[in-house]
């Protein structure tokens, strides 16, 4: 069967390129072009052109899709004629299918199942027996990170604030940043140390060495001045702290949950067949 190729460029392409700038528009279900009994829709462009696009960015965007377009085409319809093991290609084409709408229909049963989140003992108890394989990749840090105008007054109290870190100084130094401070902030909870190394405006090349030598740190440029404190840190290369793990860890517990409820769906599945004969043994 002889290879046909209808297709007028300029035409085509602006056609497509009006027909995608137009909503609702009958023309995007017609045609633009074919190649041997396969047809391209302007319906099939409307997605890839943002709305608003101008009509000379359109026409770039439809010339680019349906060269491809063609160029596949052509290809595919070359590759039927010379591949000679299509009941392999079959077969391959009917395994790709089986486990795609298996794995729809797992996660359409995971997406409606009624599940509850592991109990706090459970995480914890699974933290306890598998330490080693909590192991930290960044360095994180609690404490508090300050940036005053270099003129802002009293810094000397909000030194010896930060430096003595109980309630108390805690509560002076949220009044005092509230009127005085250009940024301001608190970490409670473990944070990745990169966020402050990239506010800070001197290059820290080692993070870690920089956390294990500075519980205060203090510096300033040209119009801003610095403050520092680190209350507690960790680093590459040590275990992960519970509260960075938890979330990987009911995540974990949520996998194994799964695998053991398909465990007992398909050996349930399996029972059924062999109790209504749907099995045939030969």
């Amino acid at each position: 069967m002889r290879l046909t190729l209808k297709i007028f460029i300029f035409p085509a392409i602006m056609l497509a390129a009006l027909a995608c700038n137009q909503q609702d528009s009958k023309s995007n279900f017609k045609p633009i072009l074919e190649v041997g009994g396969n047809f391209l829709y302007a319906d099939d462009l409307s997605a890839l052109i943002p709305e608003g696009t101008s009509a000379a960015d359109s026409a770039t965007i439809a010339e680019t899709f349906i060269r491809n377009w063609v160029t596949n085409t052509l290809l595919y319809q070359k590759a039927k004629k010379n591949i000679h093991n299509k009941d392999e290609i079959n077969k391959l084409v009917e395994k790709y299918q089986r486990t795609l709408i298996i794995e729809q229909y797992q996660q359409y049963l995971i997406n409606n199942r009624t599940t509850q989140d592991p109990s706090e003992a459970e995480i914890t108890a699974f933290y306890d027996q598998h330490r080693e394989h909590f192991i930290l990749k960044d360095n994180y840090f609690c404490g508090i990170f300050m940036v005053l105008s270099k003129n802002a007054p009293q810094i000397q109290k909000v030194r010896a604030w930060m430096l003595k870190g109980d309630n108390q100084a805690l509560e002076n130094i949220e009044k005092y940043c509230l009127q005085n401070a250009i940024s301001y902030k608190y970490y409670n909870q473990w944070t990745d140390f990169s966020q402050i190394t990239q506010a800070l405006p001197i290059e820290i090349n080692n993070q870690a060495e920089f956390l294990s030598k500075n519980k205060f740190y203090e510096t300033q440029d040209s119009t801003q001045h610095y403050l520092l404190k680190i209350a507690k840190f960790c680093i590459v290369g040590q275990q992960k702290p519970y509260e960075l793990a938890k979330a990987q860890i009911i995540e974990i517990l949520n996998l194994h949950e799964n695998a053991d409820y398909f465990k007992k769906l398909n050996e349930d599945l399996y029972q059924d067949a062999l109790k209504n004969n749907l099995i045939t043994f030969y």
